[in-house]
């Protein structure tokens, strides 16, 4: 009762700070109770549904890769191997590369011939960004208007991966035009680092915030990794044409071009519709991949900003109200340790849940740590973003 009744003779400050800390330990909350725990039902309710038995349409598969030839190894086989009732195409655009990519690309079209089809680079125009530029001769020359795309360095879940995808194409619910873009989820493998850990935990937040944004028919991205769309949609939002001089965005910029075209998005929440990457395995590289990707978050719109950021800058808003309050008034450890508890246990109940029917958990003590730690790197690669922006994708 003390502890309460001291609240009226608290400086602004102090009032400041826990209104801060209380909010942002909400914010969570709020994302588990109507954003992640329905997508989290919907996605286990998923895990049971079999392929539609309706016809899926011809599909193309478009890989570009820059002295990517090991990846490349591990990825092949598992295209060539994909469990796909229709005529399954495999483009593989070597853009620019310096190692025996082409050789091996080559060894694949004489073994493979109406299967695999070799796009060769030699170099970029000026001003242009290789990837989107790559990835646009890649898509020019496909046989199919369905196409899925991935990066070189990922792997599909499944033998079902492209069939999953491509049933995404079907109406996504009852009335509804069928989808011209299909947002998947692109995971990470799992290594025994800390470095893995924040990896994992990142890119759960990101799936979760994309999958149920899209869920909720409010789509303002999706991932390279495991992304498809038609023929007609590149064409209705000009491909890349709006952001093809920026480093990102032939993702998450492309699909907020076709949100604003007004182009029907579809989700596929099967596991089997996941593709798994390889992660960064030093700090340094992981800090060039987070300058990339949330450099194409300079040109978001500012209510995609919002859907996009809520959540992460909830953490440093957190942070920085509860050590300045404890600094300040250690005598209210209880209700800095309170908003704390509840902060986590929002946080839980969002992504535990989902992880698991996502088949992509990241175990609960871990999340203590990593929360604070990905808070202060979203906070530092977003100055960094802001002071210089990245240029270069390889």
């Amino acid at each position: 009762m003390l502890l309460f009744s001291s609240f009226p003779s608290l400086s602004p400050l102090l009032l400041a700070l826990l209104g801060t800390a209380g909010a942002a330990a909400l914010v969570p909350v709020g994302y588990a109770v109507f954003a992640f725990g329905p997508l989290a039902r919907a996605t286990r309710r998923a895990a049971w549904q079999v392929l539609p038995p309706a016809v899926l349409p011809p599909l193309s598969i478009v890989v570009c890769a820059h002295n990517d030839a090991i990846a490349l190894r591990r990825l092949v086989p598992e295209l060539l191997h994909q469990a796909y009732p229709e005529d399954l195409e495999i483009v593989l655009v070597d853009d620019r590369s310096t190692d025996d990519t082409g050789f091996y690309f080559q060894q694949l079209t004489q073994l493979f011939t109406p299967h695999v089809r070799l796009v060769s680079i030699k170099s970029t125009p000026l001003g242009l960004n290789p990837k989107k530029y790559a990835l646009t001769i890649g898509l020019k020359v496909t046989r199919h208007a369905h196409r899925l795309v991935t990066d070189a360095d990922c792997v599909p879940a499944s033998p079902h991966w492209a069939a999953r995808m491509a049933a995404g194409f079907a109406e996504p619910d009852g009335g509804a035009a069928p989808a011209q873009v299909v947002l998947g989820f692109g995971g990470y493998e799992a290594q025994p680092t800390l470095l893995n850990l924040l990896i994992r935990h990142e890119t759960l937040l990101t799936g979760a915030l994309m999958l149920s944004a899209g869920r909720a028919r409010r789509a303002y991205m999706g991932v390279g990794r495991n992304l498809a769309y038609t023929k007609e949609a590149f064409t209705a939002t000009r491909g890349f044409s709006s952001h093809l001089r920026a480093l990102g965005g032939d993702d998450d910029l492309f699909v907020q071009d076709a949100v604003r075209a007004s182009l029907p998005i579809g989700i596929v929440l099967h596991p089997d519709g996941q593709t798994t990457s390889q992660p960064a395995t030093t700090w340094r590289h992981y800090w060039h991949q987070k300058r990339r990707h949330l450099g194409a978050g300079r040109r978001y719109r500012w209510p995609d900003r919002l859907r996009a950021g809520l959540l992460p800058l909830s953490g440093p808003l957190f942070y920085v109200a509860v050590g300045t309050g404890a600094a300040l008034a250690p005598a209210l450890w209880p209700v800095w340790l309170g908003a704390w508890v509840l902060r986590l246990v929002g946080l839980a109940a969002g992504f535990i849940p989902l992880g698991r029917n996502l088949r992509r958990s990241v175990p609960f003590w871990a999340l203590p740590a990593l929360d604070p730690l990905f808070s202060v790197l979203y906070v530092a690669v977003g100055l960094s973003v802001l002071l210089v922006n990245p240029t270069r994708w390889k």
